[in-house]
């Protein structure tokens, strides 16, 4: 089977569902949500699913996707020993989660050398890549709203609407300030910590909170909203020109 020139990805998160269409390498158009809500002109070729969430959701994911696009190909992307030149660091490969996978191997293509992945979502995952395409492991901290349940589900006066919340540098003089700042200095404490041992890298940022994390911190390094799914379209590309 030929590469194919109009790829849907779908990268089912913890919290959402991404959607990334491209038609060549040029991205279209990306959505958060269902597959309903897709573009009209939206006609794939092919499909990708990329996944973190439970084997029901995934088969729910995979029947929609065949009601919308009945005559489209759906290919499951998964972590795997090897990809696209990329060594998986596990020695139980499927246990990396697909998204820290796909943003690594992405992330080797696009910019060589040593590469320090921080994908900072609902976690904040940060992974090492070297110049041969080992993948040398990472790390995985609460994202702000994790930390942000945790301290709310198991106190019992901690207690503040969103409206409250008010995003500032100076010391916090209420509740809600007082959680928001605190959960993010504790990202930003350890992205720098990490920074501190591997400045010398190439960083790479991605997720909903990488770039703000980045600029506050004042590291020089690349943003690409696309990378996990840049990173499963040439997995795509591989199994499609390969068969495996």
């Amino acid at each position: 089977m030929s590469v194919s020139n109009s790829v849907l990805i779908a990268d089912a998160g913890n919290t959402c569902v991404k959607w990334t269409w491209f038609m060549g390498d040029e991205v279209v158009s990306k959505w958060i949500g269902s597959i309903e809500q897709k573009p009209a002109t939206c006609m794939p070729d092919v499909i990708a699913l990329a996944s973190v969430r439970s084997e029901e959701h995934d088969i729910a994911l995979e029947k929609a996707l065949n009601q919308v696009f009945p005559k489209v190909e759906v290919f499951v992307i998964r972590s795997t020993a090897e990809a696209c030149g990329v060594y998986n660091a596990y020695r139980e490969p499927h246990r990396l989660g697909v998204d820290r996978w796909l943003a690594v191997v992405a992330a080797y293509q696009l910019y060589g050398g040593l590469t320090v992945i921080v994908d900072a979502g609902t976690a904040i995952k940060v992974d090492f890549v070297d110049a041969t395409g080992k993948h040398l492991g990472g790390y995985i901290a609460p994202g702000l709203e994790l930390m942000t349940e945790s301290l709310t589900s198991n106190t019992a006066r901690i207690r503040f609407s969103d409206a409250e919340v008010r995003v500032g540098e100076g010391i916090p003089n209420s509740t809600a300030s007082a959680v928001n700042q605190g959960c993010f200095e504790m990202a930003l404490g350890f992205v720098h910590r990490l920074y501190q041992r591997h400045s010398e890298a190439n960083w790479v940022a991605t997720g909903g909170l990488g770039e703000v994390l980045m600029q506050r911190l004042g590291i020089d390094c690349n943003i690409n909203e696309h990378l996990v799914a840049v990173g499963a379209k040439s997995i795509l590309a591989q199994r499609l020109r390969t068969g495996r």
